[in-house]
C-alpha cells in the first residue's frame, strides 16, 4: 500500500542578546571663580557628554545644605544660575537608547571672595644721598589666607610686606593673592622723593653795581636775605 507522508516543521528562533554596559561620561563648563566680597558670580553652564553623546535621559541634581536635591531640567545641559560664595556641587546621571543608565557624574564650582589689599605706615624720602628712608607696610583682608604680596603689579609674587630704603618718586602698584590664587584689585601708591624738592623764591631789591662801588641788597620772598 501506500506510505504514509510524514511532514517536519522546523521553527527557528533568533534571541539575540545585546549586554547593557554604562554609559560613560565627563560634565564640562564647571569652573572656580573669583568675586569681590558681597558679589554673586555670573551664571556658568553645565554639559553633560556634550552636544552628541546619543543619551536618551538627563537626570540632574544640586546638593543643597547636605542633601541632593533633583533639577527639573532634563536636557543635556544647565544653567547654574548666578552663585554665592561658597561650593556648589552638581550632579547628572544619564540613560542610552538600550536603557543602560549611568553612574552619576560629579561637578563642583567654588566661589571664592577675593582678598583686598591695603596699606599703612607710608613715608616719603628725606633724605638727599643714601640710605634713603622711603617706607610703607602692605596688609591684606578677606580671601583665604596665607598671603603673598607684589609691588610690580603682579609680576613677581612673595611674603615680604614691609618695604624700607624708598627713594622713587612714582607709582607703585600694589596686589595681594590669596590660598585660593584670587588676586585683589590693584591698589597705587605713591612715595615722593622730598629730596628732590625745589623750592620756588622770588628776588626783591636789586640795583646797579659799579665797580668799586657798595654791594646791592638782594632780599628773597621767604624772609632769606643775601
Amino acid at each position: 500500500g501506500d506510505l504514509p507522508l510524514i511532514y517536519s516543521v522546523s521553527n527557528i528562533i533568533t534571541i539575540t542578546l545585546e549586554s547593557c554596559l554604562p554609559p560613560s561620561f565627563t560634565i564640562s563648563g564647571a569652573s572656580d571663580v573669583c568675586v569681590a566680597a558681597g558679589v554673586d558670580a555670573a551664571s556658568q553652564t553645565l554639559v553633560a557628554g556634550g552636544t552628541t553623546a546619543g543619551f536618551t535621559t538627563y537626570t540632574w541634581e544640586k546638593e543643597i545644605s547636605g542633601v541632593w536635591t533633583v533639577i527639573p531640567i532634563t536636557t543635556n545641559s544647565i544653567p547654574t544660575g548666578t552663585l554665592a560664595a561658597g561650593t556648589h556641587s552638581y550632579r547628572v546621571k544619564v540613560s542610552d537608547g538600550l536603557g543602560c543608565e549611568s553612574a552619576y557624574a560629579t561637578a563642583t564650582i567654588k566661589v571664592n571672595e577675593k582678598p583686598v589689599v591695603s596699606t599703612s605706615s607710608l613715608s616719603n624720602n628725606t633724605n638727599c644721598t643714601s640710605p634713603y628712608n622711603g617706607a610703607y607696610t602692605i596688609f591684606a583682608t578677606g580671601g583665604t589666607s596665607p598671603y603673598q604680596y607684589s609691588n610690580d603689579n603682579g609680576v613677581t609674587w612673595g611674603t615680604t610686606t614691609t618695604y624700607t630704603g624708598i627713594q622713587q618718586d612714582n607709582t607703585i602698584n600694589l596686589q595681594v593673592k590669596d590660598n585660593n590664587q584670587c588676586v585683589s584689585d590693584n591698589l597705587p601708591i605713591t612715595i615722593s622723593d622730598a629730596s628732590l624738592s625745589i623750592t620756588a623764591y622770588t628776588v626783591t631789591g636789586g640795583g646797579t653795581y659799579c665797580l668799586g662801588g657798595g654791594g646791592v641788597a638782594v632780599g628773597l620772598s621767604n624772609s632769606q636775605t643775601g
